[in-house]
């Protein structure tokens, strides 16, 4: 049997062994291990939402319904680093193994983040906060990193992958988000860094999630990568796409979410929409049962 790199082509290795580039393969759904926390809210019944969250009892348990993603609308994550916002999206993902209870539904039908994979199947999509070491292949071409989470869909009879294809679908992506690169065939490890988390959003995009979830996604790229990477969440959401976008930058959170859900050990602090949505006003949240005064001396 062929191995997936001469199968893939040569020009993906890239330095990398056959065995390595396997290996690589075998760990693609793989995240950076993460703290074990999640903290639960009561809330409300749930409504005609693409994302659905309702309360749960348990070791670990999901947020309340208020945190949902109907069709056209970005929801903010916020809160002090550590208050549970990334093992949220974690949790949801299905990076807990066990002690995830209550009830999800996902276009009406329940769902069960046992694995990454069970999440990608249902629709869900993650952009992880470190893209080198948990979005990305960094040594293997632009071309890969985009095409991966639709090889199969890209595969001919026998598993051969269509070039004209995976062609096609790297182009229209690499135009669409304004990627500069030399060509789809160099490392995406070569890319800046705002280059390289194009590619990871373009890569979760060509999967049509239903559910997309940004994990401080603007942290470590350009000004102008940035403003780019806020417009691919607006056309996600303008689609009927679920974003969640958890960001530690304030105005980021101000200038691209509708509403955003603010957390406080783990539960629900506030929510601010409208002309209420301000930095001032988030900070004041963040800071829910310590006043600012004190954590400042």
């Amino acid at each position: 049997m062929e191995s997936q790199a001469s199968i893939l082509g040569s020009d993906y290795a890239l330095g990398y062994t056959n065995a390595e580039y396997d290996r690589l393969i075998r760990q693609a759904a793989r995240i950076a291990p993460i703290t074990e926390r999640l903290f639960s809210e009561a809330g409300i019944g749930p409504g005609q939402r693409v994302l659905d969250l309702g309360s749960g009892v348990g070791d670990v348990a999901m947020l309340a319904a208020r945190l949902v993603g109907p069709a056209g609308e970005v929801v903010g994550i916020a809160g002090l680093e550590g208050h549970g916002q990334i093992e949220l999206l974690h949790a949801l993902f299905g990076l807990y193994r066990r002690g995830v209870t209550g009830q999800i539904h996902i276009d009406g039908q329940e769902y069960r983040p046992t694995s990454p994979w069970a999440a990608v199947k249902r629709g869900l999509a993650l952009v992880p906060e470190d893209r080198k070491s948990q979005g990305l292949f960094l040594r293997l071409a632009v071309s890969f990193n985009l095409s991966f989470t639709v090889l199969g869909q890209l595969s001919r009879l026998g598993g051969w992958l269509s070039q004209k294809q995976e062609k096609i679908l790297t182009e229209g992506y690499l135009q669409k988000l304004h990627v500069k690169s030399a060509s789809s065939r160099v490392a995406v490890g070569s890319l800046s860094g705002g280059n390289q988390q194009k590619v990871l959003v373009g890569k979760w995009m060509a999967r049509d999630p239903k559910v997309i979830m940004f994990c401080d996604p603007s942290r470590g790229v350009d000004v102008g990568a940035k403003d780019q990477l806020h417009q691919a969440m607006h056309e996600l959401a303008e689609q009927g796409k679920a974003v969640l976008l958890y960001s530690t930058e304030l105005e980021e959170l101000v200038a691209v979410a509708d509403r955003v859900i603010v957390l406080f050990e783990g539960t629900i602090a506030g929510e601010l929409q409208g002309e209420s949505l301000t930095p001032a006003n988030l900070l004041n949240l963040f800071f829910a049962g310590n006043p600012p005064e004190e954590v400042v001396a």
